[in-house]
């Protein structure tokens, strides 16, 4: 499930950031073509805003076949009902599920590899990063105390899920009434389900802000076409590049 329904109001642009060109192409595009490029993912659900239903329908299927591989369900007012809403477009059958951020476009196939292989043992998995920077806990505008950084992650996508246990955990959290949830692993730790952490990769940025655009498009400079397995110099060895301008950064 690529989670692509947001409004991206941090992002201050009119334009939602999943629809937002970089290196070529619409951000959602190159998120959604990293899993495709997975063998062992059937099929690819993405959620997208109502208003952009049409949009992301022409977007996608310039491309792709969406009455076979790729989904599209529209979202709702917030992240929770939007991945609820993706639980629900998945085929019958489903098995496991993958929860990705359609805005972390850079995501690598080895990290997709990792959640499926977790998902497999230990029915939830989150992907995380080490903590490089010291994390402050406020109250008001003073420090309260500053954790161990040792015992803190950063929580990346995709999530994986066996699909019973996460759609049950949001039925629970429905039923229940709330709905302050922003991240599926936090329904399911409360629905006394425990989580496996993977390892992801730095690479595998969320575009937030105006600012990330700029970083991933460099990063998509060192990097290699989504879905490959090869090394940056194993990619480029004995061929010849031509590199040409552009209307983005990377040109």
């Amino acid at each position: 499930i690529i989670l692509g329904g947001g409004a991206g109001v941090r992002f201050g642009n009119e334009i939602p950031k999943q629809f937002i060109k970089l290196a070529g192409k619409p951000v959602l595009v190159h998120t959604v073509e990293a899993f495709l490029a997975n063998a062992q993912i059937g099929t690819v659900v993405v959620v997208c805003p109502p208003d952009w239903f049409d949009k992301t329908k022409e977007i996608l299927g310039e491309r792709h076949d969406l009455g076979r591989r790729v989904v599209i369900a529209k979202g709702g007012a917030s992240r929770q009902v939007s991945s609820y809403n993706g639980l629900l477009a998945c085929p019958p059958g489903t098995e496991y599920v993958l929860i990705h951020d359609a805005v972390r476009p850079l995501i690598d196939q080895a990290t997709i590899d990792r959640a499926i292989q977790g998902v497999k043992e230990h029915k939830a998995v989150d992907t995380c990063i080490p903590s490089d920077d010291t994390i402050i806990v406020r109250q008001g505008d003073r420090i309260d105390h500053i954790p161990d950084r040792s015992t803190l992650l950063r929580g990346q996508t995709p999530q994986a899920f066996d699909y019973r246990l996460i759609l049950e955990a949001h039925e629970w959290a429905r039923s229940m009434q709330y709905t302050h949830y922003t991240d599926d692993c936090g329904i399911v730790l409360d629905l006394g389900h425990k989580i496996h952490v993977v390892s992801g990769d730095l690479r595998n940025v969320k575009i937030t802000h105006i600012n990330d655009i700029y970083v991933a498009e460099r990063l998509f400079q060192a990097g290699v076409p989504a879905g490959s397995t090869k090394s940056s110099t194993a990619w480029y060895a004995g061929t010849r590049v031509l590199v040409g301008g552009g209307t983005g950064g990377l040109g």
